[in-house]
C-alpha cells in the first residue's frame, strides 16, 4: 500500500517574512521587486511568500530560521 499525504507549504505575509528574516517589511517589498525574493499577489495587492522562497533567501544570505 502506498500512502500519500498532501502537504501544504506554509505561506507568509510580508510582515511575517520580515520578522523571520529580521528586516523591515519595506525591505521585503524591495527584495520582491528586485527579484531576490519570490512572491505572489493576493486580492488587495498584498504579497504572500512561500516558505521555500524564504528558505532560498536564508540559504543565500547564510541565515537559518532558528538563528
Amino acid at each position: 500500500m502506498i500512502a500519500t499525504a498532501m502537504t501544504q507549504e506554509k505561506i507568509y505575509t510580508a510582515n511575517e517574512a520580515a520578522a523571520i528574516l529580521r528586516v523591515h517589511p519595506r525591505t521585503i517589498h524591495r527584495m520582491i521587486k528586485a527579484g531576490e525574493l519570490d512572491a505572489f499577489v493576493v486580492r488587495g495587492g498584498k504579497y504572500r511568500i512561500r516558505q521555500s522562497a524564504l528558505e532560498d533567501v536564508m540559504r543565500r544570505k547564510g541565515k537559518s530560521q532558528n538563528d
